[in-house]
């Protein structure tokens, strides 16, 4: 019984209220009277939103996921360093594509894959798994020989078979999943492979593990190769970073996407990371770079989208400004996916720099409703 009455209370409090607020607010545009996924659906852009599934806790907030977006984007549950949590006191033999056989961690902890999973499953959302290779947030002894921090970092051909093994380990948990959870619906929307690997110069991030043992994207090439092999056709391939309406980056993904291919292995979308001020970067330097990403062959999702206040410009009409730029844009890109549902969940950033869409009670602010007046703009 307290179940149905949480249920009534979380349709009651998302669609009745933000009807009042708009009333209230003078709001006089009909598009207030519907969620932002289906505002943008039928213009061909989804909405999504960056989320990990230990901040939906409750019924009436999952409900308002379910109802606005489209999909989630894992935000930081699925890094390796929490899914490789503990260095390995077992080891199996491990067979990579060379032939030859390698010793691997006897298993990963898969509990990360199964909750972001289960929770997508649960609100009826398809889920981002994102990120699989990152230039950090993987733990040391994983770049070691044996695994072991008193030894030489190991060479080329080992992690060349970890890279596949750790790869095969995560896409086997989903797929396992699967089988007993979602035969006949789909969970996975996307797999963001690779993320950041480039510095903003378009040069490879050196300082790091990776950068110690590779000086290419030799390693990336892998990752992309197992997962391609694998992928359902429904499910896109990603490659994301941030700060890429910087020219020299923005090559740099564009080369990345023809090696992928070159390589044999299939590349879908470039996932933008986006954390804006009302005023920086310049929006035709922005777009610029969608594109040229279009023009590539490649999709785009706006990722993590923030727009943080400047004085003089009311953030509201910010969102509104960007997102007609979006639509005009529709053509390449595939995805809007906010950084964050509510203030309350940012942890990472001053309260200043970052404008959410809705409040700390979940209610829509100023920002939701321009976001939605943008779409309509474009059905009149």
């Amino acid at each position: 019984m307290k179940s149905i009455v949480r249920q009534f209370l979380a349709v009651f409090l998302f669609v009745c209220i933000p009807f009042s607020l708009s009333a209230a607010k003078n709001k006089d545009d009909s598009a207030n009277k519907t969620s932002l996924n289906d505002s943008y659906k039928d213009l061909g852009v989804s909405i999504g939103v960056s989320l990990d599934s230990a901040e939906v806790k409750q019924i009436e907030n999952a409900y308002i996921v379910q109802v606005n977006f489209a999909d989630v984007t894992s935000r930081t549950e699925l890094r390796a360093d929490k899914i490789l949590n503990v260095r390995p006191k077992r080891t199996v033999p491990f067979t990579a594509s060379d032939g030859l056989t390698y010793n691997m961690p006897f298993q990963i902890d898969d509990a990360p894959i199964i909750s972001a999973l289960n929770k997508a499953k649960e609100m009826h959302v398809l889920l981002r798994l994102h990120p699989i290779i990152w230039h950090e947030h993987l733990p040391a002894w994983f770049f070691y020989e044996d695994f072991d921090l008193a030894k030489n970092f190991a060479d080329k051909a080992t992690m060349n078979a970890r890279v596949e093994w750790y790869v095969n380990s995560f896409i086997d948990s989903v797929r396992k999943w699967e089988k007993t959870n979602a035969r006949a619906i789909q969970v996975v929307g996307a797999w963001h492979v690779a993320s950041e690997i480039y510095n903003d110069n378009g040069k490879l991030r050196e300082k790091s593990y990776w950068g110690e043992i590779y000086k290419d994207e030799s390693y990336v090439l892998r990752a992309y190769k197992v997962v391609s092999e694998r992928a359902k056709p429904e499910e896109k391939i990603v490659y994301s970073d941030s700060n890429l309406h910087l020219a020299k980056k923005r090559d740099a993904a564009i080369k990345l996407a023809g090696q992928i291919k070159k390589n044999g292995s299939r590349i879908d979308e470039i996932s933008m990371i986006s954390h804006l001020t009302a005023d920086w970067p310049g929006r035709k330097e922005y777009f610029a770079a969608v594109k040229a990403f279009g023009k590539a062959g490649l999709s785009v999702q706006i990722a993590q989208l923030d727009i943080a206040p400047v004085e003089g410009k009311n953030v509201a009409d910010s969102y509104y400004d960007f997102m007609t730029q979006v639509l005009d844009n529709r053509s390449i890109i595939s995805e809007v996916s906010f950084k964050c549902v509510t203030q309350s969940a940012e942890r990472f950033y001053s309260d200043v720099m970052r404008s959410p869409i809705l409040d700390t009670s979940f209610s829509p602010n100023d920002s939701y409703f321009s976001i939605i007046k943008a779409a309509e703009k474009y059905k009149k």
